[in-house]
Protein backbone atom coordinates (compact mmCIF):
# COMPACT_ATOMS: atom_id res chain seq x y z
CA UNK A 1 0.00 0.00 0.00
CA UNK A 2 1.35 3.46 -1.08
CA UNK A 3 2.02 6.07 1.70
CA UNK A 4 -0.04 9.16 1.43
CA UNK A 5 1.87 12.12 0.79
CA UNK A 6 1.55 13.94 4.66
CA UNK A 7 2.98 10.63 5.35
CA UNK A 8 5.57 10.51 2.82
CA UNK A 9 6.98 14.00 4.13
CA UNK A 10 6.59 13.25 7.79
CA UNK A 11 9.15 10.62 6.98
CA UNK A 12 11.40 12.05 4.69
CA UNK A 13 11.35 15.13 7.53
CA UNK A 14 12.48 12.71 10.41
CA UNK A 15 15.07 11.26 8.18
CA UNK A 16 16.45 14.69 7.24
CA UNK A 17 16.44 15.67 10.72
CA UNK A 18 18.00 12.64 12.23
CA UNK A 19 20.84 12.82 9.66
CA UNK A 20 21.34 16.48 10.58
CA UNK A 21 21.70 15.74 13.60
CA UNK A 22 24.20 12.84 13.19
CA UNK A 23 26.23 15.09 11.44
CA UNK A 24 26.63 17.31 14.84
CA UNK A 25 25.11 20.20 12.51
CA UNK A 26 22.15 22.35 14.60
CA UNK A 27 19.10 24.07 12.44
CA UNK A 28 20.25 27.19 11.98
CA UNK A 29 23.74 25.79 10.47
CA UNK A 30 21.86 23.77 8.11
CA UNK A 31 19.28 26.43 6.67
CA UNK A 32 22.54 29.28 6.18
CA UNK A 33 24.20 26.79 4.31
CA UNK A 34 21.24 25.95 2.25
CA UNK A 35 19.88 29.29 2.24
CA UNK A 36 16.86 28.70 4.01
CA UNK A 37 15.13 30.32 6.54
CA UNK A 38 15.34 28.59 10.02
CA UNK A 39 11.22 27.92 9.92
CA UNK A 40 11.30 26.84 6.37
CA UNK A 41 13.89 23.80 7.61
CA UNK A 42 12.09 23.32 10.67
CA UNK A 43 8.79 22.36 9.41
CA UNK A 44 10.79 20.70 6.93
CA UNK A 45 12.27 18.50 9.61
CA UNK A 46 8.46 18.14 11.20
CA UNK A 47 6.85 17.22 7.68
CA UNK A 48 4.20 20.59 8.51
CA UNK A 49 5.98 21.82 5.09
CA UNK A 50 6.18 19.21 2.15
CA UNK A 51 9.95 18.97 1.10
CA UNK A 52 10.51 20.16 -2.82
CA UNK A 53 12.78 18.55 -5.03
CA UNK A 54 14.96 21.57 -4.42
CA UNK A 55 14.91 21.51 -0.76
CA UNK A 56 15.93 17.83 -1.29
CA UNK A 57 18.80 18.62 -3.69
CA UNK A 58 20.03 20.83 -1.81
CA UNK A 59 19.91 18.88 1.58
CA UNK A 60 21.60 16.26 -0.24
CA UNK A 61 24.38 18.21 -2.23
CA UNK A 62 25.46 19.31 1.66
CA UNK A 63 25.39 16.03 3.13
CA UNK A 64 27.97 15.05 0.24
CA UNK A 65 26.43 12.98 -1.83
CA UNK A 66 25.85 15.39 -4.56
Amino acid sequence: MCATWETGSEVLGEELRRLREACGLTLAQVADRVGVGQGHLSKMGTGKRAQGVEDVASLVTLRGAG
